[in-house]
């Protein structure tokens, strides 16, 4: 797909090693994704959510996935 600024900010907080804020570029960046690609980021924001515990965040995807487990 075209790179958007969204793309740009999940590189630059993975190479600064923002947990938090790479989780959270990652839900938007799912949210605005294609169907096909939506599930890939938010398992991918789940990785880092967890690594991170944050719940909140975990919540979310959760839900976005519509899953509960966990």
């Amino acid at each position: 797909g075209v790179p958007t600024g969204i793309d740009e900010l999940v590189d630059v907080f993975r190479r600064l090693g923002d947990v938090r804020c790479t989780t959270r570029s990652l839900i938007l960046q799912a949210d605005r994704a294609e169907p096909s690609r939506r599930a890939a980021l938010l398992a991918e924001a789940l990785g880092f959510a967890d690594s991170a515990g944050d719940r909140a965040n975990q919540t979310a995807i959760r839900e976005r996935l519509g899953t509960t487990a966990g």
